[in-house]
């Protein structure tokens, strides 16, 4: 389902990335087109040709017209219809004075001896104003409308391709430099894990040989089943915390088919055992039903090994614990550890509708167990109806 997900996702990222590419590009081509047209109209011709006056064959500029060419650092000529140059103002010496039909033609496409040019029509006269050499850059690009829809239409296959290819590449990139960092912080972990671990073997050994060879000092016998029990607890969290980093990374054991009855007898018969279910707690299994799921028989033994705990560690003076498993639809079943105790916390009910690491707060046991549910595809679910009820849905297999 993640999967699909993702796929879905990265065809969305696509198409929107293409899109927005292509909304840019329109965007830059309209900014250019605008741009250059103001870039044409640096000086406008119509302005400048109502500032010549006729006289004599000729004409005279005014003192706007003057200002607004020497701004612009430009010069300006009038041809006549016989191709003859009969005003200019500030024209250099590589302007000829007379114009042929090849000189002309030459100005319609926008240059003259590689001055930049603008003109217009001028009573049948053409009026000419050049910019500077290298300050403006002009292309007339001429190309039949057919070609340019198939243009069109071959640049939009053409953009999908490379921004998926980039894309992807960037995907995959960013996927093999998450797995180094995943992977370095795995390493990490199990190196920090083993270094504790060796230590607290020792500590536990020879505190575990006082207390049995009776050789402690008096009045150390407390301290020392203390430290033993620390000790335990802490051997306890280191392997709880490896646990989570390898739930977190999706390392698990082989999968097989487990029968849930089973395991759920075996995890309340431990901590009978363990001392843990006292004469305070009554314990019932209601398991008319045998089902099985595909999983890892271990962790779904620790799954509900921390529920039966859970219940009878926040209800220190007793309650009663059932457990119980029915099937639902869709070949799924449902095992339901309840308790008549005081119920969970409002604050962990509330994490429980959260989806993003909602127990990170509340110690490993509860984040243990949601782990081991998603690991499962399953659903986890925290009420409290007349006292604490956890619903664990897993999906069922045939065995």
């Amino acid at each position: 389902m993640q999967s699909v997900k993702n796929k879905i996702r990265y065809i969305i990222f696509i198409i929107i990335t293409v899109f927005v590419a292509f909304t840019v590009a329109f965007l830059f081509f309209l900014a250019i087109s605008l741009f250059g047209s103001q870039s044409h109209s640096l000086i406008s011709m119509r302005q400048l040709s109502a500032e010549l006056t006729p006289s004599d064959h000729s004409y005279t500029l005014s003192e706007q017209g003057q200002t607004m060419l020497d701004f612009h650092q430009c010069f300006a000529f009038i041809i006549d219809a016989s191709g003859q140059r009969i005003w200019d103002y500030q024209a250099p010496d590589d302007i000829p004075q007379t114009f042929s039909l090849t000189d002309i033609n030459s100005m319609s496409r926008w240059y003259l001896n590689d001055y930049p040019l603008s003109t217009w029509n001028l009573d049948n006269r053409i009026l000419v104003a050049c910019y500077p050499k290298n300050s403006l850059f002009r292309y007339d690009l001429i190309m039949p409308l057919q070609q340019m829809m198939l243009l069109t239409l071959l640049c939009v296959p053409c953009g999908i391709l490379i921004f998926s290819g980039i894309f992807i590449f960037g995907t995959r990139w960013d996927r093999r430099q998450k797995q180094k960092q995943d992977q370095a912080r795995i390493e990490w972990i199990a190196g920090v894990s083993h270094d504790i671990r060796t230590p607290l073997t020792s500590i536990i050994g020879y505190a575990e040989q006082l207390e049995q060879s009776g050789e402690a000092a008096e009045g150390w016998q407390h301290p020392l089943s203390a430290i033993l029990d620390q000790a335990k607890r802490i051997r306890l969290l280191v392997e709880d915390f490896n646990l989570v980093n390898k739930l977190d990374y999706g390392i698990q054991g082989q999968k097989e088919i487990v029968k849930i009855n089973a395991v759920l007898r075996r995890a309340a018969a431990d901590l009978v055992n363990a001392g843990l279910l006292t004469e305070a707690y009554d314990i019932e299994l209601s398991l008319t039903e045998d089902a099985s799921v595909r999983g890892d028989e271990k962790l779904l033994y620790r799954l509900f090994y921390n529920l039966i705990l859970n219940s009878i560690r926040h209800n220190p003076g007793g309650c009663q614990i059932t457990v119980s498993l029915r099937r639902t639809v869709f070949h799924r079943i449902t095992i339901i550890i309840a308790d008549n105790g005081c119920g969970y916390p409002a604050s962990i009910l509330k994490k429980n509708k959260q989806t993003h690491n909602p127990w990170a707060s509340h110690g490993l046991g509860l984040f243990i167990v949601s782990k081991i549910v998603q690991s499962h595809h399953g659903r986890l679910k925290l009420s409290n109806q007349n006292g604490a009820a956890a619903r664990v849905t897993l999906p069922a297999v045939h065995p």
